[in-house]
């Protein structure tokens, strides 16, 4: 059943969210099936109702949305902690929670695992893959879109920092360059930030941007690497073009970081399948 074009208006959901449940149809279909989201709450009168999942169980962290000052308030089920068992999880759930402490109790029990515009943010990404191998049943299929990436032009995923003259800088208002992230130093971050604002919110965005724990700043072949070390059994890599840096840049970029070539790469998609 393909998704009505109204449907953001409906629930809330964005494009990029739209897209992706299309997406769905294609490299992991769940009508009748019981999925695991991770990262996400997408909405039950989408998936259950009006896509037909026959369970949908979503983990989210809350302390991402807390330190990210997400606006809107997620009411959870419950921690992760409290699944103990397949037949007590209700036809659909949201629970708190890391992945990659999914509960070993609750293996075998999902056919589908999906997540989207999450897998930037997970900093354990080996367990994670092994734990969400453990939850499939065989045959069972692993599909996440996600990005931006971090060695993208905007792949820092700078979140709200107001100044002292009420300025506001995020990653739809950036006063990072195209790359820079990646091309300058933390100290030379700060240093072209004071030409933007003050020292206290150039200081903040540069936590932001190289320490804060909200993004795992793994390059492409990062992500191509952990999914060849999974356990899976077939492995498929999508990958989604942008923007190209100009030639002197990508030298740079190059020549900082041997071995790496893929930043124009927005984002990406896998599709890991558990062996029958």
């Amino acid at each position: 059943m393909s998704i009505a074009s109204d449907m953001s208006a409906i629930h809330g959901l964005s494009d990029y969210h739209q897209d992706f449940l299309k997406l769905c149809d294609i490299h992991a279909p769940f009508r009748g099936k019981r999925v695991l989201e991770i990262g996400g709450h997408l909405p039950r009168a989408v998936v259950v109702d009006q896509m037909g999942a026959a369970r949908w169980t979503s983990i989210v962290e809350l302390s991402y949305y807390e330190t990210v000052q997400h606006e809107d308030a997620i009411e959870t089920h419950g921690a992760l902690s409290d699944l103990i068992r397949a037949e007590d999880l209700p036809p659909y759930g949201i629970y708190s929670g890391r992945a990659e402490q999914f509960p070993q109790s609750l293996d075998g029990q999902f056919d589908v695992i999906l997540s989207i515009a999450c897998f930037e943010h997970l900093d354990r990404l080996p367990l994670v893959l092994e734990r969400a191998h453990a939850a499939l049943v065989p045959g069972g299929v692993l599909f996440s879109v996600f990005g931006p990436l971090w060695p993208y032009a905007n792949g820092h995923h700078l979140h709200r920092v107001t100044d002292q003259a009420g300025n506001f800088f995020d990653f739809a208002n950036s006063p990072v360059p195209f790359w820079g992230h990646l091309i300058m130093t933390p100290p030379e971050m700060y240093q072209h930030l004071l030409a933007h604002t003050d020292s206290q919110a150039a200081a903040e965005i540069v936590y932001n941007l190289y320490h804060s724990p909200c993004i795992n700043r793994l390059f492409c072949e990062d992500y191509m690497l952990y999914a060849q070390l999974s356990p899976f059994a077939q492995k498929n890599v999508l990958y989604s073009a942008g923007l190209a840096p100009p030639p002197e840049v990508l030298a740079a970029l190059i020549a900082r970081y041997p071995g790496r070539e893929r930043f124009n790469i927005d984002s990406m998609g896998l599709i890991l399948r558990k062996a029958d």
